[in-house]
Parts: structure tokens; C-alpha cells; sequence
């Protein structure tokens, strides 16, 4: 009996001692899984959060309507909704000089990112056939925008740089490598090559309170050619009207400084038609010297255009190296020093300007 007594005892107290130590590591357990619970909460919520900038943004926009701007807008619904851009104001600055443009089909942001010209349908690089084709019907149509025989008279040679010249600048800025623009001038047409980047946003109306739904952006691309002098176009020149003025294209560049036989004044060169600098002083601020002025009847054939004055000088901005010729209303670029040398400028004569806020003219190259 007693010994019966003993071992239940042994068992009850080897109960106790189990349920004991079992107690003690839940204990000791139950910190380590708060602290592992924390952690992958706090895991989950720096996860989460790049993931959620973008739609953090919009629910904060949507927080600041009113409850009866948001119910007004569930109602709405796509129909009302409307886009804005500043396409055709960018398109007007391309356009704006006398140019003729040529403009293809929008390249959407996606196009971009994916380096694929839309209208193309073909990508660039891996397979040019097709792109180059689009480019080439958009200078076909630009030459033929000049008159309708324009295509026939053109040299050949002037169709194929600018193509080369197209293909260049308009596959850089479908590949998302910036909406640049090329220029060239020729004997005698100018031409120019390049893409718009355009912006845009979708947006509704809500009581008079516009509201922004999403921002877009876009590229045009275009191919522009523009006859050098207005008062002549291709179709309304005669043959042997079109060889003289390539003749007087291939001396009187931008820049020229022309003089007639007989008569003392001395003109500068720009689009085709021949300024008047007005006097030795405003001579002395843009020439090194009178050396390199071409004396020649021909020039009398140009136009006159305005009078060069004392607003004409050389200048450049601050934060770039580009020069400049100012002729008080329109800059011209000068492309290089080779331009800069051939027409004679006084390097010494450019002023630093941030405050001439004009529009550009043709180059000088």
C-alpha cells in the first residue's frame, strides 16, 4: 500500500515539474514572436510603401475634394472628361519664319520608353527599313509643299543631306535622347529637322474647380524646309532664274559682307537679302576690320532688307557658349569658329547678355 502511495506521489510530482517547465518556455517564447511578428510588419510596411508612393499621391489629391466633389465626380464619368496641351503653341514655333512643315504622327511617352516609332511601326535600329522610308516621305512632302514642281528642281544632293540629317535627329528623339532639333542651310533654301516635345493633362470640372486627373507627355516629329527668299518660290522660278541664285547662294552665305561696284555701302548677308550697315560704327562693333567684303554687281539682284543699326551686335547668355548675331529684333546662331572667322567677327566684340529674350533667326555657318 504504501508502496503504491510513493509512486503516485513520484508521478504527481513529475507532472508538476513537466507542466512547470512547459509554462517557462512559453514564457520565454512568446517576446520572440511578438518581436518576429513586429518585424515583418514593419518588413511588409517598407515593402509596400515605394510600391504605394504613386497611389499615396493620388488618394491625397482625391482627400482634398469635398464629399460632393468626390460624388460628382463618380458621376460624371468619361464623357466629360477633357485634355488639355500646349501641342499647337510648340507646333507655331516650328512653324513660325516662313517654314514648310511636314508632321508626322504623335510619338506617345510608351513609344518612347519602348524606342518604337509609331507610325513606322518598326523599331529604329533593329530594323531601319521602315523608319527611314517615314523619314523620307516627310521630306518628300515638305519639298513638295514649296510649289508643285519644287521636287523636280531641287538638287539632289541638297534631298539627301537633309535626309541623313532627319533620320538622325528624329531617331535620337523617338529613343527618349532628347527633342532636338538640326539645322542646315543651303544654297538656297534653308532646311531643319527635329522633334517637339509637348506636354498635356486630362482633367474635370467640377463647380467651376479643375480637377487633374493625369499628365502625359508626347514628341512630334517634323522635316521643314524654307525657301530662302520670300518674294520667290520654286514653282514661280525660271531655270535659269534658279541657277543665278544658287550661283549667288554658294558666295553670299549668312554673314557675307557685300559691297556694289560704284557705290560705298556695305551690306551683310542674311536670308537672301542684303542689310545695310548703317555706319563705321556699328561696322567696328561686329568686324575685325573692312577686309573680306566681296564686291560684286550680282549682289545688286538681292534685296534690300532693314538697315543694320546700333541695337546690331555679337553676344552670348552666360550659361552657354553659343554666339550670337543680334540684328535688334531676331539672333542668329553662329554654328562654329569657321563661321565666326569667314565673316570677319571681332571676337572681342561679344558682349555677355542674359537680357535679349529674342526669337531665332537662320544660322550662320
Amino acid at each position: 500500500m504504501l508502496q503504491r502511495c510513493n509512486k503516485n506521489i513520484a508521478f504527481l510530482l513529475l507532472l508538476s515539474f513537466c507542466f512547470a517547465l512547459s509554462t517557462l518556455y512559453a514564457q520565454q517564447e512568446e517576446p520572440k514572436a511578438e518581436n518576429q511578428e513586429k518585424a515583418q510588419a514593419e518588413s511588409t510596411e517598407k515593402t509596400d510603401e515605394p510600391e504605394n508612393q504613386e497611389a499615396a499621391k493620388e488618394e491625397d489629391a482625391v482627400q482634398e475634394l469635398t464629399p460632393e466633389e468626390k460624388e460628382a465626380l463618380e458621376k460624371l464619368g468619361e464623357e466629360s472628361r477633357a485634355y488639355e496641351s500646349n501641342k499647337d503653341s510648340e507646333k507655331a514655333k516650328v512653324e513660325n519664319g516662313g517654314w514648310c512643315v511636314a508632321w508626322a504622327d504623335d510619338v506617345s511617352e510608351t513609344d518612347v520608353a519602348r524606342g518604337i516609332v509609331s507610325v513606322a511601326g518598326s523599331i529604329s535600329v533593329g530594323n531601319p527599313g521602315p523608319f527611314y522610308a517615314w523619314i523620307e516621305n516627310l521630306a518628300d512632302r515638305t519639298i513638295a509643299s514649296l510649289g508643285h514642281s519644287a521636287a523636280s528642281k531641287m538638287p539632289g544632293y541638297i534631298k539627301n543631306q537633309a535626309k541623313e540629317l532627319a533620320r538622325d535627329i528624329i531617331k535620337a528623339a523617338v529613343q527618349g535622347k532628347g527633342a532636338k532639333e538640326a539645322f542646315k542651310n543651303f544654297d538656297t533654301v534653308d532646311f531643319k529637322a527635329g522633334a517637339i516635345k509637348y506636354s498635356g493633362t486630362n482633367y474635370q470640372k467640377i463647380g467651376g474647380k479643375k480637377i487633374t486627373l493625369s499628365k502625359t507627355w508626347g514628341i512630334k516629329p517634323y522635316v521643314a524646309f524654307r525657301w530662302r527668299s520670300s518674294s520667290r518660290d520654286f514653282s514661280s522660278s525660271s531655270e535659269p532664274d534658279l541657277r543665278t541664285i544658287s550661283m549667288l547662294g554658294i558666295a553670299y552665305k549668312n554673314g557675307t559682307r557685300v559691297s556694289i561696284p560704284g557705290n560705298t555701302a556695305i551690306y551683310m548677308v542674311i536670308d537672301y537679302k542684303r542689310r545695310h550697315i548703317s555706319n563705321e560704327s556699328v561696322h567696328s562693333k561686329l568686324f575685325r576690320s573692312f577686309s573680306g567684303v566681296v564686291s560684286n554687281s550680282m549682289a545688286n539682284s538681292l534685296p534690300l532688307g532693314n538697315a543694320l543699326d546700333g541695337n546690331s551686335i555679337l553676344f552670348k547668355y552666360s550659361n552657354r557658349d553659343t554666339v550670337y548675331f543680334f540684328d535688334g529684333r531676331v539672333k542668329h546662331p553662329i554654328l562654329n569658329r569657321g563661321a565666326f572667322e569667314r565673316c570677319n567677327f571681332d571676337w572681342g566684340k561679344i558682349q555677355t547678355r542674359n537680357d535679349i529674350n529674342a526669337p531665332d533667326g537662320s544660322p550662320i555657318d
